[in-house]
């Protein structure tokens, strides 16, 4: 709920930061799916082809590692003053 929220409420709480709350909400929400498909989606479908399992969770993880690069790239531009 809270990459909801970030994705679709952050935008007009923060106008100056819109971007970094739609980004911060996509992740939020993608590390939330990742955690639902390795602790839940495993065991409910154990039966599942392996390769089908890793590139779904592998899609996901490439979201989150993208989201967190993108997001401490901007807070390190925030921090010396490169974005308003």
């Amino acid at each position: 709920m809270l990459g909801a929220w970030f994705w679709l409420e952050g935008p007009s709480a923060w106008p100056v930061a819109a971007e970094l709350c739609r980004v911060a909400g996509w992740t939020i929400s993608a590390a939330g799916q990742l955690v639902f498909l390795c602790l839940v989606a495993d065991r409910l479908f154990p039966s599942a082809p392996r390769r089908v399992v890793l590139a779904i969770e592998g899609v996901t993880a490439l979201a989150v590692v993208i989201g967190m690069i993108w997001l401490l790239v901007a807070a390190a531009e925030l921090a010396i003053g490169a974005l308003p």
